[in-house]
């Protein structure tokens, strides 16, 4: 298999050196707060950190979702999380602070929360990941991205990048059509609006293992879309990795 080029890994290492010491020094003139509970001195404070709903073993080696003995079949929340990729993995439960969290990363403009919420993620990495994985975040809709500017999977891949040691390429996926705001939508309204959505470039992710970041998984739908872009682009392997993800009994 071929190696990975470490240069783009270095870029991102260089850019995330440069976010913090910009975030520090902001941190100089006005100290950071919990965003959930808005304690001083922390982005996520440890009292808040510790009602995290982490997600752990046993649990379903396809879709990870926990079950009450490890399985290897599909099981049945696998019809609901629609993944085309070798497997699905997440820190936490959508809820608490995690939730409000994101919440703040995304909508709040908090993008230095970001790192504070890859760090959660790096000492969690499922060892089940191939070695020589390569990063990719999950591609924000261009209206999106123009709004808010950043792409907040693509800030959490980039800290995550760092923290492992692992290259990150986000220009190995792009979108290639519109699609509709997934709020209100069924699962299966959710696959069809993220089908075709995406392309990979080829010549890029041929024979490499990859692994998909996004910030939320409710349905799996997008993340779905972005590993069949993948393998159909020739990607050896395909994972997936999301900061929260919703409860089976979520419709939100």
């Amino acid at each position: 298999m071929a190696v990975p080029s470490l240069k783009i890994g270095y870029t991102d290492h260089l850019r995330v050196i440069a976010e913090r010491a910009w975030w520090a020094s902001l941190d100089l003139v006005l100290p950071p707060r919990c965003q959930n509970c808005n304690r001083a001195g922390e982005r996520l404070c440890a009292q808040c950190r510790a009602e995290i709903e982490y997600i752990s073993e046993p649990m379903c080696q396809k879709c990870g979702y926990p079950k009450h003995t490890p399985t290897t079949v599909q099981c049945e929340q696998c019809w609901r999380v629609a993944f085309a990729g070798n497997g699905l993995r997440a820190l936490a439960f959508h809820a608490g602070p995690l939730r409000r969290a994101v919440h703040g990363l995304k909508y709040k403009h908090n993008p230095p929360l970001s790192e504070a919420l890859a760090r959660l993620i790096s000492p969690h990495w499922p060892a089940i990941f191939p070695g020589d994985s390569i990063l990719i975040p999950v591609p924000l809709a261009p209206d999106r991205l123009r709004q808010r500017g950043f792409n907040q999977a693509e800030l959490l891949a980039r800290h995550v990048g760092a923290q492992r040691g692992l290259p990150v390429w986000p220009a190995a996926l792009r979108r290639v059509r519109a699609t509709e705001s997934q709020v209100g939508k069924t699962a299966q309204a959710r696959q069809a609006n993220m089908t075709g959505a995406f392309a990979a470039e080829t010549k890029t992710v041929r024979g490499l293992n990859f692994v998909l970041i996004d910030d939320v998984c409710t349905t799996g739908a997008t993340l779905g879309a972005c590993a069949q872009a993948l393998l159909e682009g020739g990607a050896a392997q395909v994972w997936a990795y999301t900061l929260t993800r919703a409860r089976h009994d979520s419709a939100d």
